[in-house]
């Protein structure tokens, strides 16, 4: 039984290539146009009405059919019909997860081994990882697309999780797999502290004197917490080598070092935002590293310089594409640690903690019915105080996850002898999405009045004032590798806005459920994702 109120964690609680030039890019527009994978036909999925077709064909006239005018398909009776639909007729929707779950269905329900079949519908989704770091929005992105892979097989492995607040019913006999991160996945951190790794019993400042022994006597277990709602989650497809890895948190910086949420039985640290991207997704990402490198089950491998085999019409005969694209070969060789796209938000609990301080200030019920929540903006003090930790959020993403061409060129500069941006405009960084917010029901821990100031505050932030260098002085605020990178790197996810108006297919109050908006968002994961790969080719290309 759906739940009506917020009760998550309060925040979540409340055939050919390079025929041309022997490029990589070229290579993989030939893999996904002229293959015949499976990814240059719609009339599987879709009616002609509807005039789904693969982006990636001939027929679409647009660059990017989730940018065009149109509208958010819902269709209750045929999942994958949940989709974006523009309104030029000239611009064809895209559907990436059908040929990926007919993928499945072979390997899955067809007797196919995936171990001994090079080919794929998808051959840029081999040996990728993409990581989301946000709130329970990025979780439940990760479990419904997790679960709609293992659902929309026939006959189905299991149904989509109707609230995400239980384990997930994937095991490692279905073709897409979820779960937590807890200590019995020898992927978390076994580091037990928060503030300061060399003083393990450092105690937070800002902490009451009276609680910071609960802090002393609690920080262990806290660093160790499993919990499904704020734990860190993975979503594997086995047959691709493809993951998904999703990093809770709380906020860019929840108030004394989250005083007032460590009673809750979903409190872990470290809290801050940077914190948890150094201290929680790091490890997991070294860990998964660790792990996979020394797993028996040999893995699927991509690489610049290999043979590309693809079967003959016979299924007996091996052709060689060429020297440089995808490899279906198995090999452990797979990086963790440089994900092929990555999503960021922060915002849900930024607001929330607001309405929290709102509400102890003034001594006011926090209430939906409470119009002192409705009819008051967001200060000028808040927005600033968010501006500076959102960019102090940003520059830590670029240390820790740098294009190799800046890095290198960062190396040549580090003795104050100043940055040449030119040496270093063509990044070869994965694509960051700043994924926007959306229009929640009406909640007081989230009103849609400050929702949507802070949507515009973070747009003005980083798509005007960054790119254009004006502003409040921009170039002062951004190291200046961080904003080149950022420049080249960072693009605006329109998901929250474009599932406006379907705030009565929601979870709760706050979380949308799977159909139509998560399946949205999975089809634009996977556009962006395919896109980033190829941006990435381009410039390794170049040095080649």
């Amino acid at each position: 039984m759906e739940k009506e109120g917020w009760k998550e964690p309060s925040l979540e609680e409340a055939g050919q290539s390079q025929q041309n030039n022997g490029s990589i890019y070229s290579s993989i527009y030939d893999l996904i146009n002229n293959q015949g994978l499976r990814e240059t036909s719609s009339k599987d999925t879709f009616d002609q009405t509807q005039r789904i077709s693969f982006v990636g064909s001939s027929k679409s006239h647009c660059k990017n059919p989730f940018k065009e005018f149109g509208y958010l398909n819902h269709d209750p009776l045929e999942p994958i019909k949940n989709n974006w639909i523009p309104f030029d007729s000239n611009c064809e929707p895209s559907d990436l997860l059908s040929p990926l779950i007919q993928d499945l269905q072979r390997f899955s329900r067809q007797g196919v081994d995936y171990r001994k079949d090079s080919v794929r519908a998808l051959p840029w989704l081999v040996n990728r990882t993409v990581v989301l770091i946000g709130d329970s929005i990025e979780r439940f992105h990760l479990r419904d697309f997790c679960d709609f892979l293992s659902f929309s097989t026939k006959p189905s492995f299991h149904e989509v999780s109707a609230n995400g607040f239980s384990k997930s019913q994937s095991t490692d006999q279905t073709p897409s797999r979820s779960y937590l991160i807890d200590r019995s996945t020898k992927l978390k951190s076994s580091r037990p502290f928060y503030l300061n790794e060399d003083a393990k019993d450092s105690v937070p400042d800002d902490w009451p004197p009276e609680e910071k022994k609960l802090y002393l006597d609690n920080f262990v277990d806290w660093s160790f917490s499993d919990n499904i709602r704020t734990s860190p989650w993975i979503c594997e497809v086995p047959s691709y080598n493809f993951s998904l890895i999703s990093l809770f948190t709380i906020g860019l910086e929840p108030m004394k070092s989250g005083y007032y949420y460590s009673k809750e039985d979903w409190f872990s640290i470290p809290t801050s935002f940077i914190d948890r991207m150094n201290h929680t997704l790091l490890p997991i990402l070294k860990n998964l590293n660790k792990v996979h490198y020394n797993q028996t089950e040999p893995q699927i491998q991509h690489s610049e310089s290999v043979v590309q085999k693809q079967r003959s019409k016979n299924g007996s005969d091996e052709k060689v594409a060429d020297e440089k694209g995808f490899s279906l070969r198995f090999s452990k060789d797979k990086d963790y640690m440089r994900p092929d796209l990555i999503e960021i938000n922060s915002g849900l609990w930024d607001l929330r903690q607001w309405s929290e301080d709102d509400s102890r200030s003034t001594g006011t019920e926090l209430s939906d019915s409470n119009e002192l929540f409705f009819n008051t903006q967001l200060t000028t003090q808040r927005l600033e105080w968010y501006r500076t930790r959102l960019i102090g959020a940003f520059e830590n993403l670029i240390k820790i996850f740098p294009s190799s061409s800046s890095a290198q060129t960062m190396a040549k500069h580090q003795e104050g002898k100043g940055l040449i941006e030119g040496e270093y405009q063509d990044v070869d960084g994965c694509r960051i999405l700043w994924r926007s917010f959306h229009h929640p029901r009406q909640h007081s821990l989230a009103p849609f009045n400050r929702v949507s100031q802070l949507q515009e505050f973070t747009k003005d932030l980083l798509f005007n004032q960054l790119f254009n260098d004006h502003g409040n002085g921009m170039k002062s605020l951004f190291e200046n590798r961080t904003r080149v990178e950022l420049k080249s790197r960072l693009k605006f996810d329109r998901w929250g806005e474009m599932i406006l108006g379907q705030e009565r297919n929601f979870r709760d109050s706050v979380h949308p459920m799977a159909f139509p908006s998560n399946s949205l968002w999975s089809q634009m994961m996977l556009w962006e994702l395919r896109e980033s790969v190829i941006e990435k080719s381009k410039e390794l290309n170049k040095k080649v």
